[in-house]
């Protein structure tokens, strides 16, 4: 059975894909990125609010740190608890 991983909202960009809570393995901040373009938001918490607000980066370059090689790892439902971003899970899908 595939794990589960929560996401945030739909993709603003393509419209297609889902923004998921990525962790960056340079520099440990949390983004949003869309598992279908890739577009990517700095801020799980911004872009839940304001889902039609303009990307900040793409994949896989971080927004936060300008990593262009940061090992993402995806966050699952007990990752966004802990980082405090639970409130902003809008449902779970493989």
């Amino acid at each position: 059975m595939k794990k589960e991983f929560p996401y945030v909202v739909g993709c603003p960009v393509c419209r297609d894909g889902l923004l998921r809570a990525f962790r960056c393995g340079q520099c440990q901040s949390i983004a949003a990125i869309c598992d279908d373009c890739e577009s990517m938001w700095a801020d799980v918490e911004s872009v839940f609010n304001d889902p039609h607000q303009d990307a900040q980066g793409a994949f896989p370059k971080c927004c936060h740190c300008e990593s262009t090689k940061p090992e993402w790892e995806k966050l699952d439902v007990d990752d966004m608890a802990e980082a405090g971003l639970e409130p902003f899970i809008t449902d779970v899908s493989a």
